[in-house]
């Protein structure tokens, strides 16, 4: 797969709308029979919205966009595929020169709220102008035109084109223990150190940040959650795995695998990617309490007597990060390839000796630069010819 960056602005514009009359306050945070249209605001949790207005009093309602918080949760972005309205402190995108679909809505939006989100805040705000010229980094064809079709395979989640029909249905509470936290602190009565220091555990709050952790602190340590579970935010449903034990504030569930069975980071990576599916659904207006969890019906690969398959949800994992690391690995070589043809050494081959050195290098953070590569071959190349 070949990506290339693409300045947001590219690929997308700004959706005009007419703005609504009227101030937050003036409308309803539950939806009713009259009040049916979502309102997009600056939050980063229930898909944008926290408001709802009648459809009468939206003089423009759109569909099949991307939302952009630019105050507030700064950088918080949404694919809407349901109407709804722009309030305030947000506004929408399209796509200039392509038909937009879930999966690729989906994608892009994921794909956009990682250029963003951790660049921009009430300060820096995430408005238009400030965001058009960033760089996102897409699937290409020929590194020119976005690879839409691979886009849609990666957003819908047939990349690697499972055959789930020998899968069964599990709520989520037969399979998982959700519970609530072991101790609640809120931030504005700790002192919460950006860096870890003697005696002190993550603290992990309702953030897509940083795996979730705000920061480190030193406190009574029986409030201590245990290390590899997966910490669950109520407000955003955002979900990590922890591989430390860990402190969290309000409205962070902690979610372990029942009947003993350990939580290894690949089965929890196979976890949180299921449960993000199946919440999807639940992003208009729901709120993410315990029985909404253990309710919602997840697909899951079973063994010979239907049980969840933990050995195949490890060892998928591990076979997808494996294929990861050979495309990387391919990608370093076709790189240095063309570093031969643009420093003239096109016609020196590369062994697989060379190959083998400088791909560990580039790939175990070897510290290498390009300079450094060039004088690597260019001495190699050297040594072959006095032989």
């Amino acid at each position: 797969m070949q990506m290339k960056g693409y300045r947001i602005s590219d690929i997308f514009e700004k959706v005009e709308v007419q703005k609504i009359q009227g101030k937050a306050n003036d409308f309803p945070t539950q939806k009713d029979n009259i009040h049916t249209i979502p309102l997009l605001t600056s939050t980063g949790s229930n898909q944008g919205f926290s408001r709802y207005a009648a459809k009468k009093d939206c003089p423009t309602i759109l569909q099949n966009v991307i939302s952009i918080a630019s105050n507030g949760d700064a950088g918080a972005t949404f694919y809407q595929s349901e109407p709804f309205a722009v309030l305030q402190d947000a506004y929408a995108i399209r796509l200039k020169a392509h038909q937009i679909t879930e999966a690729i809505g989906l994608y892009l939006a994921a794909t956009i709220r990682k250029a963003i989100y951790d660049t921009h805040d009430w300060v820096n705000k995430a408005g238009w102008n400030n965001i058009k010229d960033d760089i996102i980094a897409l699937p290409s064809v020929t590194h020119i035109v976005p690879d839409w079709t691979m886009m849609a395979q990666i957003g819908g989640g047939e990349m690697n084109n499972f055959d789930t029909s020998t899968w069964k249905e599990f709520k989520i509470g037969d399979v998982l223990d959700i519970r609530s936290s072991n101790g609640i602190f809120h931030a504005n009565a700790l002192n919460i150190s950006e860096q870890p220091f003697e005696g002190s555990h993550p603290y992990v709050v309702c953030s897509s940040k940083n795996n979730g952790i705000r920061g480190y602190i030193k406190e009574n340590e029986t409030a201590l959650n245990p290390a590899k579970t997966i910490s669950f935010a109520q407000d955003t449903a955002e979900m990590f795995y922890q591989t430390e034990q860990y402190f969290t504030g309000n409205k962070v569930k902690v979610i372990t695998i029942k009947n003993g069975v350990k939580m290894s980071k690949n089965i929890a990576l196979f976890m949180i990617a299921i449960m993000k599916k199946a919440f999807v659904k639940f992003q208009w207006g729901s709120s993410f309490d315990t029985k909404l969890l253990n309710d919602a019906v997840v697909s899951l690969p079973v063994t010979e007597i239907n049980e969840p398959d933990w050995n195949y949800m490890q060892e998928h994992i591990a076979e997808l990060e494996q294929e990861r690391i050979t495309e990387l690995e391919q990608e370093r070589i076709t790189e240095l390839e063309q570093y031969l043809i643009a420093t003239g050494l096109n016609d020196y081959e590369l062994t697989e000796e060379d190959k083998q050195i400088l791909t560990t290098k580039l790939t175990d953070g070897g510290g290498i630069t390009k300079f450094g590569i060039w004088k690597w071959l260019l001495e190699r190349s050297k040594k072959v010819q006095t032989r």
